[in-house]
Parts: structure tokens; C-alpha cells; sequence
């Protein structure tokens, strides 16, 4: 049976009554409901409408379950398994990134509708590396969660994407290309748009476009900033490394730098320490 909301005992009050502290808030996600209680993410499943504690939490009884409506937004730091397995997808490790992004997003697929949460961000880079991995039924599985997840927008618009990335083997070069341009336009999302163009720059590189390819890394950071900070990140990386074939140690350096401080953490940060040091 499910318990009335207001059975959900306050966490955070005056002089810090409750079970939880800030240290704990800070540690992991918490989902806050209306009036402000909050209990640890890891600490639901979901049941239908319902989020129902299934393990053991300190206040709450295994088995207890309030409904999915009555959550109000996620609270705390994107996970850094989200952040390195996009980091991992961007490095061109899309199998490494599966395998990180799969336990994680398992864990916070009960807050998939809840504003504020981090699944549909981590599912997103899950499907693109499932396409760059050639799962095309992975894909549109992934897809459709996502899309049921966000159901005002229709149709997610990372879906066509991935569809793009995921073209058969047969597909020339000049076909994968023009199926990112697509995806590069006024219509899309900036999201959406920045990672079409980061791939497209990869094509490019791919098939020594080297023109062609440096100013899609750059139009990434330039045109696209506010896509997505590991991506610029992804993006200067490459983009330096042309830069530095052609013997603009300056610029190159300058990105790798901006680079490192946009993925703290990531296999893109470290990519950066090793090219500090070459470029020395």
C-alpha cells in the first residue's frame, strides 16, 4: 500500500533534524519532494507511478512508496560516471563507455521524468555510443525510453541523431556526412547541433579534410558553447591537434589549456596533460 505523502519525514530543518546532513546531500543525488524532504536516489526503485524504497534507508521502511508526481526536482552533482562516460564516447571509446553509463544510469532510471535529473543526459550519450558502436536496436530501444521519459518534446531529438551515426557499413563517407549536416541546423537544439558537428569534424579528420574539419571543431566552441562543456572540451582537443600539424603551437596550446579545465576529471583531461607536455 502506498503511504500518504506527508508520512515522508522532514530531512533538512532547523539545526540540521533529520537523518541526512549536507555532507550527505552533497554526496550523492537526492530526490526532493514537495515541501522539501528528501531521500537518497539510490535508495528507489520504480513500480509502476510509484517510487518504492528498496534497500535500506534510515526513517524509511523497505517496501514504503510515495508517487512519482509527488517529486519535485533532483538535487546534487552530476555523477562522474555520466561526465567520464561522455568524456569516453567524445574520446572515441564508445564500447568503455557503455560499460561505465550501463550500472549508473540503472541506478537513476526512477528519476527519468523528475526535473533536475541526470538519466536523460547519460542515456542520451549511452545511445550515441551504442550508434558508434553499430547497435542499431540498442539504439532505438535506448531511444524510445528516452522519448517515453520526456514525453512533451515528441520524439527526442538526440533519436535522428544517433540514427545518422549508426548508418551501415556500407555508407561512403560523403553519405555519413551529409546525414550529420542534417542534424546541423537552425531547427535542431544546440545540443543537438554541436555534437552533429563534432562528428562531422571527426569524418572530416577521418578522411584528412583537414580544412574542413578544424572549422567544425572550432564552430562546435564557437557557434555551439553552451552544448555541452565536455564537448568542448572534445572539440578543442581535436581541434588543436590540426593546429599543431600546422605549427600554431600557440593556438594549440591555448585550447588543450581550456581543455583541461572543461573536463576535470575525464579521460579528456588527461588526453590534455599529455599534450601539454608534447607540445613543451
Amino acid at each position: 500500500m502506498m503511504l500518504p505523502f506527508f508520512s515522508v519525514r522532514p530531512v533538512l530543518m532547523t539545526g540540521l533534524v533529520g537523518a541526512f546532513s549536507l555532507t550527505a546531500w552533497a554526496d550523492e543525488p537526492q530526490i526532493v519532494f514537495r515541501g522539501g524532504q528528501s531521500v537518497p536516489l539510490a535508495s528507489f526503485t520504480l513500480q509502476g507511478t510509484n517510487l518504492v524504497i528498496s534497500a535500506p534507508t534510515e526513517g524509511y521502511v523497505e517496501g514504503q512508496a510515495f508517487a512519482l508526481e509527488a517529486a519535485d526536482h533532483i538535487f546534487g552533482e552530476r555523477p562522474a560516471a555520466v561526465s567520464q562516460g561522455i568524456a569516453l564516447l567524445l574520446s572515441g571509446k564508445p564500447v568503455d563507455a557503455i560499460t561505465l553509463l550501463e550500472p549508473v544510469l540503472a541506478v537513476h532510471r526512477p528519476s527519468a521524468k523528475i526535473p533536475g535529473n541526470f538519466w536523460v543526459e547519460g542515456a542520451r550519450a549511452m545511445m550515441l555510443a551504442c550508434a558508434l558502436d553499430g547497435k542499431g536496436l540498442k539504439v532505438d530501444a535506448i531511444g524510445k525510453e528516452i522519448t517515453e521519459a520526456t514525453p512533451a518534446q515528441g520524439m527526442d531529438p538526440f533519436v535522428p541523431l544517433a540514427k545518422a551515426l549508426v548508418l551501415t557499413p556500407s555508407a561512403t563517407v560523403d553519405e555519413r556526412i551529409a546525414a550529420l549536416k542534417e542534424m546541423n541546423s537552425s531547427e535542431q537544439p544546440a545540443a543537438v547541433s554541436a555534437y552533429a558537428t563534432f562528428f562531422l569534424g571527426r569524418l572530416h579528420k577521418d578522411a584528412t579534410h583537414n580544412q574542413e574539419a578544424l572549422e567544425a571543431f572550432l564552430t562546435v566552441t564557437g557557434v555551439y558553447p553552451t552544448g555541452s562543456i565536455i564537448l568542448n572540451a572534445a572539440a578543442e582537443l581535436a581541434a588543436a591537434d590540426i593546429l599543431s600539424g600546422l605549427t600554431r603551437r600557440e593556438e594549440a596550446v591555448a585550447l588543450v589549456n581550456s581543455a583541461a579545465r572543461n573536463a576535470p576529471g575525464t579521460v579528456l583531461a588527461e588526453e590534455a596533460k599529455r599534450r601539454l607536455d608534447s607540445l613543451k
